[in-house]
């Protein structure tokens, strides 16, 4: 259920940027990477499902892709606001996957697709 909330949120951040297409292109490039990364990374008896590596693709998408128009009071706020929990994220799972993860959670999914979101844009 958490994932669903921030898709929401951050799907329509970025469907309000980059339009319905790029909302879709990116979730999907997002997912496909961070599966691919987690499938060359991890063990090979490890099973991994789900859509959170896209969805933290989403978050730095949604971040990067107001940087271009930081002149805009409302964008900067945006970008502070949106990229204070975009960095706290990220670190806290990179942390988290540096002691030794949680089990169950692919940390490896979640920082390759926020990497992907951010080469991406």
């Amino acid at each position: 259920s958490g994932n669903l909330f921030l898709l929401l949120l951050f799907g329509r951040s970025v469907e309000d940027e980059l339009g319905s297409l790029g909302l879709i292109f990116s979730y999907v490039f997002c997912g496909v990477a961070a599966n691919l990364i987690s499938l060359a990374w991890l063990p090979t008896n490890t099973i991994s499902i789900g859509a959170s590596g896209a969805v933290y693709g989403l978050f730095t998408v949604s971040v990067f892709s107001r940087l271009s128009d930081l002149l805009s009071w409302r964008k900067l706020i945006e970008v502070g606001v949106l990229g204070q929990f975009v960095v706290s994220r990220v670190l806290e799972e990179a942390t988290t996957a540096a002691t030794g993860g949680v089990a169950g959670i692919n940390h490896v999914a979640h920082l390759a697709g926020a990497s992907a979101g951010g080469a991406m844009v």
